[in-house]
């Protein structure tokens, strides 16, 4: 049976100690029910994970002492960042869930020209930290030890492509394109970094995408079959990570 894991902050990290996160130690003393010298993981959200032996467990606190660290070997070959528009807040947050599960390193959030989002919505600063924790978790249940960035601010695509770096590959993912699909890309390619643009529900403009092309970005199609906006990313990262990924 496979030890329980929990991410730590930085600041949760002393020299030979690790001091648990207050949001776990119900999890750890009630529903785990472990006590002092049960074993865990800890990760730092870095690639780092820690061998733990817990010796306080009360209301008070949660800690442990480092038995050894490793570096994380479930990190995929390759690295993607993932601009995606805004999509209804359910889904994002499933999104967010699922394409840390699929092993990417980066989230940007977009709001583009058709994105059907209330202003409101985007000064709640909240969402983007609920994504961050959403993350964690993700990352934790899944076996990884990096947690990927989520950006905490709505990017337009022209702010994204000003921040984000250079990348080995490069798409945007149109509806419209009906030439190229992914199996155009040769594999025989050494691709190690991508970058994956996304579309709201309304899809992209023509401006945006005349932008996403000046700046490198390939128009790509995901077949005949029309994909829901959260779907489209799941398929993409997953062919991706089959050719030059772990999958």
């Amino acid at each position: 049976m496979s030890l329980p894991r929990f991410y730590i902050s930085p600041e949760n990290k002393l020299v030979d100690r690790i001091l648990f996160r207050e949001q776990d130690w119900n999890h750890i003393r009630n529903a785990l029910r472990l006590e002092s010298g049960a074993k865990v993981y800890a990760f730092d959200g870095h690639g780092i994970q820690y061998l733990v032996q817990l010796d306080r467990v009360d209301k008070q606190g949660v800690e442990g002492i480092i038995l050894q660290s490793e570096q994380s070997k479930n990190e995929s070959p390759l690295s993607i960042t993932l601009g995606q528009a805004w999509l209804q807040d359910s889904k994002m947050s499933t999104l967010v869930r699922q394409v840390v599960e699929l092993g990417i390193v980066a989230l940007y959030p977009l709001v583009t020209e058709r994105c059907q989002v209330k202003k409101k919505a985007l000064q709640e600063s909240s969402k983007a930290f609920r994504w961050e924790e959403i993350a964690r978790q993700a990352a934790r249940q899944s076996g990884r030890s990096r947690v990927p960035e989520i950006q905490k601010k709505f990017y337009s695509p022209k702010e994204f492509f000003a921040e984000a770096e250079s990348f080995d590959l490069k798409l945007i993912f149109w509806e419209d394109e009906k030439a190229t699909t992914l199996q155009d890309i040769s594999a025989k390619q050494e691709i190690k970094t991508a970058s994956l643009l996304f579309g709201p529900e309304g899809g992209w403009s023509r401006e945006e995408i005349e932008t996403a092309r000046s700046h490198g970005y390939q128009t790509i199609s995901l077949g005949p079959r029309i994909l829901r906006a959260e779907t489209a990313p799941l398929t993409a990262i997953s062919v991706l990570q089959y050719i030059w990924g772990d999958i």
